[in-house]
């Protein structure tokens, strides 16, 4: 069996910001670039019983002319929000959804369930920064043996600092071959202002700097990082997640509230994602980040 490459889509466009969106019957009406999570297809957990028997539909869902899915293993809330460092939901059983996609051609990869290292998740856990690098590689490296060969897991590079990010990089070693699509993590919480922004481009400027040939993709980087040039320019694509796209617009009742209530109202997020694609930035000399 032939090994997974990248998407042609994706290999052959500039830019791809995939819409989170976790309802499957809805892409083919959605007919764009989609990241659905794998909650998507399993049940609520029980107390003790773990994750049961994922939802499948006997067959595959519609999807239109210019759909292309990209699957996500939920590991920001399996481990920060809820169960720490064995909050992953299990391996063959993440696996056993993504080797379904097989032969899809509008299926473009799939995620490995990596460790994030923002402070407050490495409080949750109770490790370092090295500790989640280390553990984002082993996991990796198990999937890789559970899921199809034709299929595209992406690896993560994970860090803070951006210094932490060359250490992983270095530490993947030649797992990662020229070319690769790879997800940059633990950025979603930095995009809002100019001094989360600085570190985002200083993180793209380092990997860039030593693999200049990977195609890096953002998790979770919104409408305001995207409109600087040192970022969107430099990565091949982006993702929100299924609340990832809040109004504007201010109430009394917070930003949490806000995200639920926009979350499934998909004409708003579509007009997010289409002024986020048609902003156009005109290609100038970056700036160095200090």
């Amino acid at each position: 069996m032939r090994p997974a490459t990248v998407h042609s889509k994706i290999q052959n466009s500039d830019f791809v910001y995939f819409l989170g969106c976790n309802h499957p019957h809805l892409i083919h009406k959605l007919n764009r670039p989609v990241l659905m999570s794998v909650t998507a297809f399993a049940k609520k957990r029980r107390p003790g019983q773990g994750f049961r028997k994922y939802t499948w539909r006997e067959s595959l869902f519609e999807t239109g002319d210019k759909s292309l899915l990209f699957f996500d293993a939920a590991s920001f809330t399996c481990v920060s929000r809820q169960y720490g460092l064995l909050g992953h939901i299990p391996r063959k059983f993440y696996a056993s959804i993504v080797n379904r996609f097989e032969g899809c051609d509008w299926f473009a990869g799939a995620c490995c369930q990596d460790y994030m290292c923002e402070d407050f998740v490495l409080k949750t856990t109770g490790l370092t920064v090295e500790e989640h690098q280390r553990l984002t590689i082993h996991r990796y490296d198990l999937l890789r043996q559970d899921i199809k060969p034709s299929i595209y897991l992406m690896p993560v590079l994970q860090g803070y600092q951006p210094e932490e990010y060359l250490r992983h990089l270095d530490a993947w070693g030649d797992r990662l071959k020229p070319g690769m699509w790879v997800g940059i993590g633990s950025v979603c919480k930095r995009n809002e202002d100019k001094e989360g922004q600085k570190q985002i481009a200083k993180i793209i400027d380092l990997v860039l700097s030593e693999r200049h040939d990977l195609l890096l993709h953002l998790f979770g980087v919104k409408e305001k990082a995207l409109r600087v040039p040192e970022i969107r320019l430099r990565v091949r694509t982006a993702d929100s997640g299924a609340f990832g796209l809040s109004s504007n617009k201010s109430d009394s009742e917070g930003r949490k509230t806000k995200k639920f209530q926009y979350a499934n109202n998909w004409d708003h997020q579509l007009s997010k994602v289409e002024k986020i694609e048609s902003n156009s930035i005109q290609k100038q000399l970056f700036y160095m980040v200090s």
